[in-house]
């Protein structure tokens, strides 16, 4: 009974890293939901869940957007212990569907200065004409991998022509950078009384206060 297995599902959630074995086997089970919340327990382990990487990558081949969606959430959450997998999560910016080649990016931005070798694919995502969105997480990974003021002037030089999808999810991984997107705080105070952006001033005077405390 699927539904019987998504409550196994989340009560091995709820176990800890030594569920990690019996949430793998949740990867494989006919029922996509019971995949996902797996996928979503996994996740939330951050880098506990190191050892099951690639099985994670795996689910990146499945027909079920959703799987695929989730497999990459869990490998940025996982961070740094992600980069036994680095030459997957580079194909897949430049292949898969648009969550997918954002998370895979920003998987790649968590390891950091290990993730050089992707920053060609990168470089060539933020010229992306087709996915904003892309542009924005491929400027963030830069920033992260190589360093860089210029990768996140950018990112907020692109709100005022950007949707106000593009515009939170920005702003919200620009404040996931903490003090390192300090430089750009006069910038962000710049835009914050722009009219055509004002569906985000929220947003924005919240990373705005972050980039004052940190």
């Amino acid at each position: 009974d699927p539904f019987v297995r998504v409550g196994a599902t989340f009560a091995l959630g709820g176990i800890g890293p030594e569920a990690l074995p019996a949430l793998e086997k949740s990867l494989n089970d006919e029922a996509w939901y019971v995949a996902v919340i797996a996928l979503q327990k996994i996740g939330q382990m951050g880098t506990a869940a190191a050892p099951i990487v690639k099985p994670l990558m795996q689910q990146f081949d499945h027909l079920n957007g959703d799987r695929s969606n989730w497999a990459a959430a869990a490998l940025r959450d996982i961070g740094p212990a992600a980069e036994e997998v680095m030459p997957e999560l580079i194909q897949a910016v430049q292949t898969r569907s648009h969550n997918v080649r954002w998370w895979s990016a920003e998987a790649l931005g968590r390891l950091g200065p290990v993730a050089r070798d992707a920053v060609p694919v990168l470089e060539k995502a933020t010229g992306d004409k087709d996915d904003e969105l892309m542009r924005i997480y491929a400027r963030i990974a830069l920033f992260q991998i190589v360093g860089g003021e210029q990768h996140l002037v950018e990112v907020v030089d692109m709100f005022p022509s950007s949707s106000d999808l593009a515009r939170r999810r920005g702003a919200g991984l620009l404040k996931s950078l903490g003090s390192k997107a300090a430089p750009i705080a006069p910038q962000i105070t710049e835009i914050m009384e722009m009219e055509k952006i004002k569906s985000i001033r929220k947003d924005l005077e919240s990373l705005s206060q972050v980039l004052a405390t940190d």
